[in-house]
């Protein structure tokens, strides 16, 4: 990822843990469901609209709907009902540029 402009130094630091996690995903995502993959995205996505990085945010939220065809029509439903913190999370989005990519995957809350 390549990133310019002032960026604080917190902001720097989450984006290596952010790069990090998503290499994770790559080499040893076939260890876990392609829901909690999808899960996993969208949780990074959050990260990155929060810091007003929104095309990385896009682009995640577009690897959440690749990995689980289908994520924002139901299983995130299932997710946000089981997991207060992810509800949070996606509630944050809602207040994001993200909520239309959202949307065009099926979500319609």
């Amino acid at each position: 990822m390549r990133y310019y402009g002032d960026i604080p130094t917190e902001h720097l630091q989450t984006v290596k843990q952010l790069v990090d996690l998503e290499k994770w995903f790559y080499d040893h995502g076939d260890t876990v469901t392609s829901l909690l993959a999808a899960k996993g995205f969208v949780s990074m996505a959050h990260d990155y609209y929060a810091m007003w990085m929104d095309e990385e945010g896009a682009r995640l939220l577009a690897q959440a709907e690749a990995y689980h065809r289908g994520y924002f029509k139901g299983p995130i439903y299932e997710h946000v009902s089981s997991d207060g913190a992810y509800d949070f999370l996606v509630e944050s989005l809602k207040n994001t540029t993200g909520i239309k990519l959202m949307r065009s995957f099926g979500f319609d809350k």
